[in-house]
């Protein structure tokens, strides 16, 4: 049996029939997949106007696949993001996630560790990613076993990576961090429940249709998107996605900035077709800035001395 069914649970099957038949080619005894209905102008891109205005010329017609839900059965919405052959449930329940437990567990106690000597935390945090590190458990997957970072001991006098840290740039971190501390970076970790729940209201079921970009840093082995499931949701979730993996750790924009750049360059090319396809301009141009200053807050590093971020404790 075949069927196009909607979220709200609206049976399109008769209203589709060339994408039923396209369904009947897949190799597979039981399948569902999460998509979304599309109809293409002459220059590829989806056209919401257009599906709304469809007639008798359906060539254009396209389904984008999402996800693929489950096959012969089997639920795959329900494999864990955590990579279980590098971290084994028996040994790391938590997987690389463990550090954020800690937080949670022992909140005064990762804070004064981080305050007990800021500027050795600055210089032993910004690292090169370890290419050595693939396939290997991440040290965050055994923060709270080990009774906090390091053990609980002192940060060491690490010699600053210059690779990746200016002077300048470990002058404005330490001198921030002193001054506002790190209640703030450490309370990141503290509201996933109510980030959830915000989730929840978002429009459109929280589906992106903007171009969004995505780098992955192939050797940050915490947020690691390139061997585990980890990137799934958002495939689902964005409609125009575009992918890049730089050969970096965590700190890509400081490791990597001619990488970063030329990904840049790519989301723009994105943005600006996405801007010609809108029927909206108005709406469009503010859901452009709106996605460019996230997107540069999130990987552009300051430059202000005295007035960079708090480092992100990941």
């Amino acid at each position: 049996m075949l069927g196009l069914i909607s979220r709200r649970g609206i049976d399109y099957t008769e209203e589709y029939p060339e994408l039923v038949e396209a369904a009947r080619t897949l190799d597979a005894r039981s399948v569902v997949i999460d998509g979304e209905l599309v109809v293409l102008d002459r220059r590829g891109v989806s056209s919401f106007q257009a599906l709304q205005q469809l007639g008798s010329d359906r060539r254009r017609l396209a389904y984008f696949a999402f996800d693929l839900v489950a096959v012969h059965g089997d639920d795959l919405t329900k494999l864990p993001l955590v990579d279980r052959k590098v971290y084994p449930e028996a040994e790391f329940p938590a997987g690389q996630w463990d550090y954020q437990f800690f937080y949670q567990e022992s909140f005064d106690k990762a804070r004064a560790s981080f305050e007990s000597n800021i500027r050795n935390v600055v210089k032993a945090l910004f690292r090169k990613g370890n290419p050595d590190g693939i396939g290997k458990p991440s040290r965050t997957s055994a923060v709270r076993k080990a009774g906090g970072w390091l053990g609980g001991g002192p940060w060491p006098d690490l010699p600053r990576d210059a690779d990746l840290l200016t002077e300048t740039d470990l002058e404005a971190y330490v001198a921030a961090l002193t001054r506002n501390g790190f209640f703030g970076p450490d309370s990141w970790y503290m509201n996933h429940k109510a980030n959830g729940e915000f989730a929840k209201r978002a429009s459109n079921g929280g589906r992106l249709t903007m171009p969004v970009l995505f780098l992955h840093g192939l050797h940050d082995y915490t947020c690691e998107t390139v061997h585990s499931k980890l990137a799934e949701p958002m495939r689902r979730d964005c409609a125009d996605l575009t992918e890049v993996v730089v050969p970096s750790g965590h700190w890509m924009a400081q490791e990597q900035p001619v990488a970063v750049n030329a990904a840049l360059r790519l989301a723009k090319r994105a943005q600006r077709r996405w801007r010609r396809s809108a029927t909206d301009t108005d709406a469009a141009e503010s859901a452009i800035n709106r996605h460019d200053s996230a997107l540069f807050r999130e990987i552009t590093p300051s430059r202000q001395s005295g007035e960079a971020e708090p480092a992100a404790n990941r």
